[in-house]
């Protein structure tokens, strides 16, 4: 469980605080991201299917899935907390470690309003990635099987233990943009920045907007709702196409609220 594993890793992701006060609330984080990522899976797993049951004929594939799972809601989660609530701690430096030890070969992209967080996080995940603890847990998700079953007669099939022994790759290795041995990325951005190219399985984004600025009443209601717009727009017209797949990809988006025209409002109201 994503929960058990974020209190064993705390000290790791978060070394100033090296025992977690665990509140209610962070359990309920932690279940509704696992719950989301097991739902991601279980299309991955229909989709797989399919495809191999239709071969070469990719339109039939395509539309037996589209039959199958085009009616389903997007992946798409809003987790809104007030200040100092572990977001961060949670979503940007835990999680990407635990569902790497489920599928070491996803993408990640974590997106913020401002660069400062961008390599902060991106340390701490590598800490954690890199921590011998970690190893010792991937040695032991191996030696016990506690593997997702798999044939491996089927097409595409992968040595799941093999993957779940994946270390970080020494040639792409950042402070805020690394890969690991199995094809998996993290990758940080600003969320209005510029990161042409960039595709993901998982969209995190972690306080979208500039809270200072924001909750700052030196500045007029106009520039407050311009510099909202512009989150939004972004998020609309380069954020949310950026999933490699739309039926399985996977966009969580966990902030505090701070205005009424901000990113959780535009995503509840669409749908998320």
């Amino acid at each position: 469980y994503f929960s058990a594993f974020a209190k064993a890793f705390w000290h790791v992701a978060v070394p100033s605080a090296q025992t977690a006060v665990w509140g209610r609330h962070m359990d309920a984080i932690c279940d509704e991201l696992q719950s989301l990522m097991e739902e991601a899976d279980r299309r991955r797993i229909v989709m797989e299917r399919i495809v191999a049951q239709h071969g070469k004929d990719e339109e039939a594939a395509n539309a037996a899935i589209k039959v199958q799972l085009g009616h389903l809601r997007r992946l798409e989660l809003v987790i809104l907390v007030p200040p100092r609530s572990s977001k961060s701690s949670l979503v940007s430096r835990l999680f990407p470690a635990w569902r790497w030890l489920r599928r070491a070969s996803d993408q990640i992209i974590v997106l913020f309003a401002v660069d400062t967080l961008i390599n902060r996080d991106g340390i701490h995940l590598r800490d954690v990635v890199l921590s011998e603890e970690y190893a010792a847990l991937q040695r032991y998700l191996v030696a016990t099987s506690r593997l997702p079953k798999i044939d491996t007669k089927k097409p595409g099939a992968k040595n799941l233990a093999k993957d779940i022994s994946f270390g970080l790759r020494g040639d792409q290795s950042e402070k805020a943009n690394f890969w690991n041995t199995a094809g998996g990325v993290r990758s940080g951005h600003v969320l209005t920045g510029t990161y042409t190219g960039v595709d993901a399985d998982i969209i995190m984004i972690d306080d979208p907007h500039n809270v200072n600025e924001a909750m700052n009443d030196a500045y007029s209601p106009e520039t407050k709702a311009r510099t909202m717009t512009e989150v939004t727009s972004t998020y609309r017209d380069q954020v949310r196409d950026r999933r490699n797949n739309k039926t399985t990809g996977v966009i969580v988006l966990i902030m505090q609220r701070v205005h009424p025209q901000d990113l959780a409002e535009f995503m509840i109201s669409n749908g998320s």
